[in-house]
Parts: C-alpha cells; sequence; structure tokens
C-alpha cells in the first residue's frame, strides 16, 4: 500500500496497523462411518466469533512535521456469527492411522471507522464496513494409538 500511494502521487506516505486476531466457539454436529480400513467423518458448527478492531494509519512526513490519519474514537472488538464444516478421510494401516482433514470457516465481522487528520483534526464521517473471514485448511495427520488398540 505504501509503495501504490507514494508512486501514485509522489509523497511519502508511510502505512502501520494491527495484525487482526480472530477468536471463535463453534460446537457441531458430525457424522462417523467406518468402512474396512477407512473411515469418513464429516460435520458443521455455528457459534461465535470475535476479532480484534482492525486499526490502522496513515503517516506523511514533510520535513519536520508529521500528519496522521487514523480512526479517532473508541477501538472495541467486534464480534459475529461463525459458520463452517469439515471433512475427515482416513485410513488405517497396521496400528497407525493416515488420513486427510479440510475444514472451512466463514463469519462477517461489522465494524465503524472515524479517521481524522492530527495534529489539527479535520471533519470527517464515520464508515461503515465489514471484515469478511474466510478460511479454508488442509491438513494431513498420522496418527498413533498410544493407550488401547482395535483392529
Amino acid at each position: 500500500m505504501e509503495d501504490f500511494v507514494n508512486d501514485l502521487y509522489g509523497l511519502d506516505f508511510r502505512f502501520s496497523h494491527e495484525n487482526n486476531n480472530m477468536l471463535s466457539i463453534a460446537p457441531g454436529l458430525g457424522y462417523f462411518l467406518k468402512k474396512g480400513n477407512w473411515e469418513y467423518r464429516t460435520g458443521i458448527f455455528l457459534g461465535y466469533g470475535q476479532i480484534n478492531y482492525p486499526y490502522y494509519e496513515m503517516v506523511r512526513v514533510v520535513g519536520n512535521e508529521t500528519l496522521a490519519w487514523a480512526h479517532s474514537g473508541s477501538r472495541h472488538n467486534s464480534s459475529s456469527l461463525t459458520a463452517g464444516g469439515n471433512l475427515q478421510v482416513s485410513r488405517a494401516i497396521g496400528k497407525f492411522q493416515l488420513g486427510l482433514d479440510v475444514s472451512y470457516q466463514r463469519a462477517d465481522f461489522a465494524y465503524s471507522i472515524f479517521p481524522r487528520t492530527s495534529p489539527g483534526g479535520s471533519q470527517s464521517i464515520t464508515y461503515e464496513d465489514i471484515i469478511k473471514v474466510r478460511t479454508l485448511n488442509f491438513g494431513l495427520f498420522l496418527l498413533y494409538p498410544l493407550l488401547g488398540y482395535e483392529k
């Protein structure tokens, strides 16, 4: 972003932001099927998600003067309904279980931003925006039972 604006306008801007961290608690329902050495699992989940405020700022330095453009006001966490599902396929090979796990999760976090220029302030309006979170995870796993083994 920095390079884009600097190249576009020929000015010296610096951007900084806080990383978004999401926490979700989502109980679900699942189904399990075993056919010979193969196991199939699928499930869906629905729950609560929370993400920290997406704070960022733009700073322009001209000589000894620094001009910052950033959100002015409280930075509360945003919450949302979160939903998703997973699919798991595995095969027993001796005492080991080798498999593939795929999961998907989505959530939409609404937030408001009121940008102001500092120092001096500026008239601005509040913008409403949404952080759309979509995660698709793939994983391979290898399991070995430490206690008890059924064949």
